[in-house]
Parts: C-alpha cells; structure tokens; sequence
C-alpha cells in the first residue's frame, strides 16, 4: 500500500519489522472520518475489510489490530500497529519510528493510503 505523495510504502508485518537506529515513539489517533471508516458497522471489521482491499489478500483479526511496517527508498522506517479505539470514532496508530522519520509525514502518508481503500 503505498502513499503517492511521500514515499512511503506499508506493507503487512508478519514477522516483526526492525529499524536501525535510533527510534522515536508513535502514539498517535486518527479519525476514522478522515479514512472514509466511520459508519455503522464495528470499526475493527471496517478496518480488516479495507486492509483486505489495499493489499490484495485477506486481513482478518477479530479485535482488529494490525501490524504494519513503513518503507522508505528500501529500509524500514517504522513498525507499528493499528487498532480501533475503545469508542470505534477513531484508528490507534502505536509503535516506532525512525528517529530522521517525520511522525506527521507517516500519518499523513497512512490516513492518505487509507482513505484511497
């Protein structure tokens, strides 16, 4: 899945992303509005329907938490996990980055990926 204006990629991370060098934390919310993910539905099947979508196979998780890594020019910038929030209104956006890596970059970069599901 990938951001056309950043150059950021997300991929999918089944096996525990890495990062060299020094990190920074990423604890950050994203309204499902801004996603096109608010509605009547659980935001947790919303979400795993619409990672299904972007990547082209099936995403499933019954709480609905996803691991994801973030690429860049070919190495991994951050590793994070996505979840609905407690009230469904909003994506919990949690992990690490790379310390040269802009947090509102990677969440632009994300709710832009996102929101052309």
């Amino acid at each position: 899945m990938d951001s056309d204006t950043s150059g950021i990629r997300f991929r999918l991370d089944d096996q525990g992303a890495h990062i060299d060098g020094p990190t920074r934390p990423v604890h950050v919310e994203i309204d499902a509005d801004d996603v096109g993910l608010a509605g009547e539905e659980p935001l947790a099947e919303a979400l795993g329907r619409r990672l299904t979508q972007l990547f082209g196979r099936e995403v499933q998780d019954d709480e609905g938490i996803f691991d994801l890594a973030a690429e860049s020019q070919g190495r991994v910038v951050a590793a994070l996990q996505l979840s609905p929030a407690d009230d469904d209104a909003a994506l919990v956006l949690l992990g690490e980055r790379g310390a040269s890596t802009d947090e509102r970059a990677l969440v632009e970069a994300l709710t832009e990926a996102l929101a052309r599901g």
